[in-house]
């Protein structure tokens, strides 16, 4: 597993200062990684061809395990893509590309003795959102939703962090449909109970099912 580690200094430190930082090692990692191209070679991209056509490569392989082209037979061609580690306001941040839903989410944070992310104000939910974004537009992980550790579970419609964090900021996207609004991306309005980062909302705050099974985490150690 590689890993990325940002590290960033004073409280004063502007929020351009923290973008070029996190850019310039992240685009150090892309560049390093782009002469992997895969084509119909899968040992070109270090990865591994899958066991059959039926299971995706985190069934296989384990969390963190996505499919980058085909090997022969048609099965997956499987890479594990990084987990990228940013330090910011006297946390650390994992951002794990594996598929989970909530609860899994939940556990993998806390194997690595962590949480889900707690985010209690706008300079913290901006950097995480820069830090979505630039692993979105590099390439190092699907644009799909991160889980934050923010559910209703317990009171629906009353939010709260599973950290025990009062809820003094939130983020919430205020376009169509308005958030929270108790409705999944497929239309549903069972167990829409936790909240995540949504790529197509700039990585504003949806409330999404628990159980839908393609989200990525963001811990927070």
């Amino acid at each position: 597993m590689k890993y990325l580690l940002v590290q960033l200094f004073g409280k004063h430190q502007t929020m351009s200062n923290c973008w070029y930082m996190i850019m310039f090692a992240l685009s150090v990692y892309h560049v390093s990684n782009a002469g992997s191209r895969l084509t119909r070679r899968c040992e070109a991209s270090n990865g591994r061809c899958g066991k059959n056509t039926h299971l995706s490569c985190s069934n296989m392989f384990g969390p963190g395990w996505t499919e980058k082209g085909k090997c022969c037979g048609k099965r997956s061609c499987c890479v594990s893509c990084p987990e990228t580690v940013v330090n910011f306001g006297g946390s650390t941040y994992k951002f794990n590309c594996g598929k989970f839903t909530w609860e899994r989410a939940k556990a993998y944070c806390e194997s690595q003795n962590g949480s889900l992310t707690t985010i209690e104000t706008k300079e913290e939910n901006d950097f995480l959102k820069y830090v979505a974004t630039l692993i979105q537009t590099t390439g190092q992980a699907a644009p799909d939703h991160w889980w934050l550790g923010l559910t209703d579970i317990k009171t629906e419609d009353t939010f709260e962090w599973i950290s025990g964090q009062p809820v003094t900021y939130t983020d919430w996207f205020q376009g169509t449909p308005r958030q929270p609004d108790n409705v999944n991306i497929q239309g549903d309005t069972f167990d829409v109970d936790c909240a995540s980062l949504y790529p197509s909302a700039s990585f504003q705050w949806f409330d999404e099912t628990c159980t839908f099974p393609d989200c990525q985490a963001v811990c927070e150690i």
